[in-house]
């Protein structure tokens, strides 16, 4: 019986994961802002540099991808400077965001 209410709270535990993750998700490709508390939780998954975070992080940045494709605007936090807002929908506003990655995460782009 133990183990089976282990199981049941562990399975629940992942479920509300995956439901945080996907909320964040749709939470990012609707607004399309990296604010300061998120590039920190960036940077954290990105230094930590194993499998798992580096996956959260490249997912992320993905879903930021892809509402730049789709035409949407990113906010982007720059340490130390103005947010850097990039235009969707256009070779210029992939350069720049691709350029932003490899400033700051540049592992996550292998």
């Amino acid at each position: 019986m133990n183990r089976f209410a282990a199981w049941r709270r562990d399975r629940a535990r992942r479920h509300s994961l995956r439901a945080t993750l996907l909320a964040e998700d749709a939470a990012l490709a609707r607004t399309g802002r990296v604010g300061a508390e998120l590039f920190a939780r960036f940077s954290e998954a990105h230094g930590y540099g194993t499998a798992t975070p580096m996956s959260w992080l490249t997912n992320r940045l993905t879903v930021l991808h892809r509402r730049l494709r789709e035409g949407g605007t990113l906010e982007l936090h720059e340490p130390g400077a103005a947010p850097l807002v990039v235009p969707g929908a256009g070779d210029h506003g992939e350069t720049v965001f691709l350029q932003w990655i490899g400033r700051h995460f540049p592992d996550s782009l292998a």
